[in-house]
């Protein structure tokens, strides 16, 4: 499976300046804000946000919704460590989706660094992480307790399945 998700290194300067977006005068108003650094049209939306510039941590909260031209990704929160260099995404159904490729668990975490990308699932949950890759004829789908997606030396996507895993190749229809 040749998967690449890489998102750009300057997400961080996008999520810090997060921090300055105005909040909503309507408690019931979402706030939209331009992610520029990843893409051109590139937007973030949630029901709130909190930014600690002491801590480095902003915090998006309810239906946050990225959209770019190279990804998208639903969650219920984001929280960006810019010390850190993460993104973690959490909720009833995370989904990330990227080209041909979906990934969908309960939590997403990005390492900004390396676009190394885990899949998991809270300990009390029996949702299990989902990859499913549409190949055109066929639709790969892996689950797994939790999927690591990375890029080794050479530039090549490498996939790490833990746990019970399952997967199944089956015809498009």
């Amino acid at each position: 499976m040749n998967v690449r998700i890489l998102l750009p290194l300057s997400v961080a300067l996008s999520m810090a300046a997060l921090a300055t977006a105005a909040a909503p005068t309507d408690a019931s108003a979402r706030q939209m804000t331009a992610m520029p650094a990843l893409g051109d049209g590139a937007v973030l939306e949630m029901d709130s946000l909190v930014a600690d510039s002491e801590t480095g941590l902003s915090h998006a909260t309810g239906n946050v919704i990225i959209r770019s031209d190279s990804f998208n990704l639903d969650c219920d929160d984001l929280v960006y460590s810019e010390t850190g260099g993460t993104m973690v995404a959490t909720g009833q159904r995370v989904q990330f989706e990227m080209g041909d490729i979906t990934a969908v668990s309960e939590v997403l975490e990005y390492n900004l660094e390396t676009g190394g990308i885990t899949l998991s699932r809270s300990e009390e949950s029996r949702l299990q992480p989902c990859v499913t890759q549409d190949q055109g004829e066929s639709t790969f789908t892996a689950f797994a307790d939790r999927i690591s997606i990375e890029t080794d030396e050479d530039g090549e996507t490498v996939t790490h399945f833990e746990g019970h895993v399952q997967m199944r190749n089956a015809p498009s229809e």
